[in-house]
């Protein structure tokens, strides 16, 4: 066991670091990430420069120079080309995008999404059906869902579809 888990102080002194109002707390991130004040701080000191001044450091500062940099290093860090490194503002953003633009697709082919999805990517998913001439394989979890049903399921799409090209699998 960790020597931290049981360590009531420990923890009081991690949540002294948040401000929290009474009742439940949302401890997914999904949707707006609780921050500690330290990092709260930091956050609207940012947003503050940002409203001071966005045309200078967005065209300047940030184009030309630091956007490569966190690129490089965040390339560096996950051990893949600085090219293949997008920013977007969040993982909706970013999973519309990958397969919104995704182009190794042909009409007939065929994609897959299962009812564990986010409604936002069976949309983008849709999308291509509309645009791209795709057909969209929906699948449907035996739930509760185990390691070995969630294989099983993709497993036996695989055999039953072999025009699938592309998944969602978030």
């Amino acid at each position: 066991m960790p020597r931290n888990a049981d360590n009531e102080a420990h923890w009081q002194a991690i949540a002294q670091r948040y401000e929290c109002e009474p009742g439940p707390i949302n401890l997914e991130n999904g949707y707006f990430g609780r921050m500690s004040r330290a990092v709260q701080a930091q956050y609207l000191e940012h947003i503050s420069f940002f409203n001071r001044s966005n045309a200078v450091h967005v065209r300047q500062r940030f184009e030309q120079g630091e956007n490569i940099e966190i690129r490089r290093q965040l390339a560096g860090l996950i051990d893949v080309d600085p090219e293949s490194v997008a920013f977007t503002r969040n993982a909706t953003e970013a999973l519309q995008s990958l397969i919104r633009n995704y182009n190794r697709l042909q009409p007939g082919d065929q994609v897959l999404i299962s009812d564990l999805e986010y409604d936002t990517v069976k949309g983008a998913m849709r999308w291509l059906a509309a645009t791209r001439g795709v057909e969209v394989i929906e699948v449907a979890h035996t739930h509760p869902a185990s390691f070995d049903s969630l294989v099983q399921t993709y497993h036996d799409a695989f055999a039953q579809y072999p025009r699938l090209k592309l998944m969602a699998l978030t």
